[in-house]
């Protein structure tokens, strides 16, 4: 979607720390780099197990976010441009997504931007299907703000789940 707020989880199950991404990359993303990360700029909003976040405005990569491995619930939410990306029910940054505050990337509101996973290693997404990931951890319970899904944490007020009928 290029419009609205979306919520979405991601478990890794295993992972490759040396090519494992996750987060966001312009649909028109066709090159993937031998390390599994998304080519070219300003077409990505990922971040990798090793805590490297790439925005796609420079070559450059901040190791100043968290890691993540496997098993943890990375929560995503996607709002007009602002990215935020969470861990185990806690957003990176300080974030707050439902007031706007401390996204890690501020996006071309006006682009489709799609979720990203990559590279050598296995993921499960919860899109509002299964917040038990396939049986493998306890169930959240949680709807997004119009009542839809089953989400392991919470996703932030106004938020939908990135699923057919919220579309």
């Amino acid at each position: 979607p290029s419009t609205g707020k979306w919520y979405w989880e991601v478990r890794p199950e295993s992972i490759d720390t040396s090519r494992t991404y996750v987060g966001i990359v312009d649909p028109t993303t066709q090159a993937i780099s031998s390390n599994g990360a998304p080519n070219g700029f300003p077409q990505k909003a990922v971040l990798n197990s090793n805590n490297d976040y790439y925005d796609g405005t420079s070559n450059t990569k901040s190791a100043d976010y968290t890691s993540f491995t496997s098993n943890d619930v990375m929560i995503f939410a996607y709002d007009e441009g602002k990215f935020y990306i969470g861990k185990n029910g806690t957003w990176m940054n300080s974030g707050n997504p439902a007031g706007g505050s401390g996204y890690l990337s501020d996006k071309d509101p006006n682009q489709t931007w799609i979720p990203y996973v990559g590279f050598n290693s296995t993921f499960r997404a919860n899109f509002g299907q299964d917040s038990t990931f396939a049986g493998a951890i306890t169930a959240g319970g949680n709807t997004d703000s119009s009542g839809q899904g089953n989400f392991k944490y919470a996703p932030p007020s106004g938020f939908l789940a990135l699923c057919a009928f919220n579309l």
